[in-house]
C-alpha cells in the first residue's frame, strides 16, 4: 500500500454462505474457496498513518468545492490552509511536525454570503467521531502520528416565500415545502388568510416564508372559519413569474 497508510480491518462475506473464506490482518491476505452460483466480497479498510510525531489533517466538502484554515494551539502552535478540488474526494494537508501532548484544532471555513455557508458535517480523529461544533481537541503521542478528518456541507442560501389569497371566505392553510433534490426533508408553512378576495380583484394575500433551495410545495385546504358548508379548489398557483394551473407540488 502506499506510504502513509496502514491497514485496520479485513473482511470476506459469502453472499449464499456456500463459500469459505479466511483473512490474515497482519499480512492483509485472504483466501477464498469460492462455490459455484456465489459472489465473495472482501473488504479492505485503510487507515491514514502519519509519520511519528506529526498531525496529519484531511478536508472533504460536500455540495461545493472551499478553502479551508486551521489553528492549532497546544505545546506548539502551527496553521493550515487546505482546499478542496473535487467534491466529496479527500485533500490531504501536509503532515505538521509537533511536540507530543494535548493540541486544539481550530476550523474555519470560507464566510458565509448570498451564496450560502458552510456546516460541518463530521469530524474524525484517529477514527474516532469528535464533536463538530467547536475546536476539537487531540493528543498527539511522542511514538506516533495522529490523522483528523474534516467533512463539511455546503448550504445554499435563497428563501423562499408563499402568499396565498382565497376567494369567498377565509381559512388556514397549511403548506408541506421539501427540496426537489432531497423529498426526504420536508419543512412545514401555515398563512392564515383574514380577508377574502373579490373574485375579480386583487384581494388578500397572507405571507409566509419557507426554506432555501430549490423546493417543490404542496398546499392543503384551509379549513373555513365559517360554519358553511362547501370546499375549497385550488384556481391557480404562481411559481415566479409564470402562473401554473392544477394540482400537484410546483418548483420555486
Amino acid at each position: 500500500m502506499p506510504e502513509g497508510w496502514r491497514l485496520t480491518g479485513l473482511d470476506c462475506r459469502s453472499a449464499t454462505g456456500t463459500s469459505a473464506a479466511t483473512t490474515d490482518l497482519a499480512t492483509g491476505s485472504a483466501s477464498v474457496r469460492l462455490a459455484g452460483g456465489d459472489t465473495v466480497t472482501c473488504t479492505f479498510v485503510n487507515a491514514l498513518a502519519p509519520p511519528q510525531g506529526t498531525l496529519q489533517l484531511s478536508k472533504r466538502t460536500i455540495g461545493g468545492l472551499g478553502s479551508f484554515d486551521y489553528a492549532i494551539s497546544g505545546p506548539d502552535s502551527a496553521s493550515q490552509t487546505i482546499a478542496t478540488t473535487v467534491e466529496d474526494v479527500w485533500a490531504d494537508g501536509p503532515p505538521l511536525t509537533l511536540t507530543a501532548g494535548e493540541y486544539e484544532i481550530t476550523e474555519t471555513p470560507p464566510p458565509a454570503g448570498p451564496e450560502g455557508r458552510w456546516e460541518s458535517a463530521g469530524v474524525l480523529c484517529g477514527g474516532i467521531a469528535r464533536r463538530t461544533a467547536g475546536p476539537v481537541s487531540v493528543t498527539v503521542p511522542p511514538n506516533a502520528g495522529v490523522a483528523c478528518a474534516f467533512t463539511n456541507r455546503f448550504i445554499p442560501g435563497g428563501s423562499l416565500v408563499i402568499r396565498k389569497t382565497t376567494v369567498g371566505g377565509t381559512g388556514r392553510i397549511g403548506f408541506a415545502i421539501s427540496p426537489v433534490d432531497d423529498p426526504g426533508t420536508a419543512y412545514e408553512q401555515v398563512a392564515d388568510v383574514r380577508r377574502a378576495a373579490r373574485r375579480r380583484g386583487p384581494g388578500a394575500t397572507a405571507p409566509g416564508t419557507g426554506p432555501s433551495a430549490r423546493t417543490g410545495s404542496r398546499s392543503s385546504p384551509p379549513a373555513r372559519r365559517r360554519p358553511a358548508p362547501g370546499s375549497w379548489s385550488r384556481s391557480s398557483a404562481t411559481a415566479g413569474p409564470s402562473p401554473r394551473r392544477g394540482a400537484g407540488p410546483r418548483s420555486a
